[in-house]
């Protein structure tokens, strides 16, 4: 289970620094929910990928995303997990900004045996 979780960690880390909208979204479960701050919660794996596509059609590049697992409880079916993560971000024609940020997520493992976010909240500094 660990192997599955830290691939989709990584799938994240690709999809997050490519900026591909559909890539992120294909990493929650159907009927998962995203809250974050001053924002209402995205319900549904749907309203998470418009989500992103609205935050990746602004002409940020991300240069580098590294998550701190801090924590991962697996039980039967589930897991949680606490992370700190870095980012160094860059407008167009701007200086790299570090960017560094905190998550909870729970995860549920498919019948497949892969594992998708099915609940998150994130919040940056």
């Amino acid at each position: 289970d660990r192997a599955a979780i830290e691939k989709l960690k990584q799938q994240d880390v690709v999809a997050t620094v490519a900026r591909d909208a559909v890539a992120m979204a294909d990493l929650w479960t159907d009927d998962a929910v995203r809250f974050g701050p001053d924002t209402p919660a995205d319900v549904g794996k749907q309203a998470i990928r418009e989500t992103n596509e609205r935050s990746t059609a602004r002409p940020i590049k991300v240069l580098t995303f590294v998550p701190e697992t801090k924590d991962l409880t697996i039980w039967d079916g589930g897991a949680v997990e606490w992370r700190y993560f870095t980012a160094s971000v860059a407008s167009p024609g701007g200086e790299p900004k570090q960017v560094r940020g905190t998550l909870l997520a729970v995860l549920k493992k498919l019948p497949d045996g892969s594992w998708k976010v099915f609940r998150a909240m994130g919040i940056t500094e």
